[in-house]
């Protein structure tokens, strides 16, 4: 194995780390936006079903201890992608 291909396949791993790494904080920022979209409706009155059906609980407790200015601070930060990302991935 030449030096030239050992630098070909350690960019092409780390490339590969990068778009799954990328791909996991996709998920948890649409997880995120959905919690706080749950916390909203909860605040609003609203009948719809939560995304997160697990997390109720947790919702609930958020939706009575905070304005609605929290979620949606949250949630804005959240659909801001790239400045949330630069923040948890560096």
């Amino acid at each position: 194995m030449t030096l030239a291909s050992i630098a070909v396949r350690q960019a092409s791993t780390a490339s590969i780390r990068r778009s799954v790494s990328s791909a996991v904080v996709d998920r948890a920022l649409v997880d995120l936006a959905a919690f706080y979209r749950d916390v909203l409706a909860l605040q609003v009155g609203s009948t719809i079903a939560p995304v997160h059906a697990d997390l109720t609980h947790q919702a609930e407790h958020l939706a009575r201890s905070s304005t609605a200015a929290i979620p949606r601070r949250g949630s804005d930060a959240v659909v801001d992608r790239g400045r949330c990302r630069a923040r948890v991935v560096g």
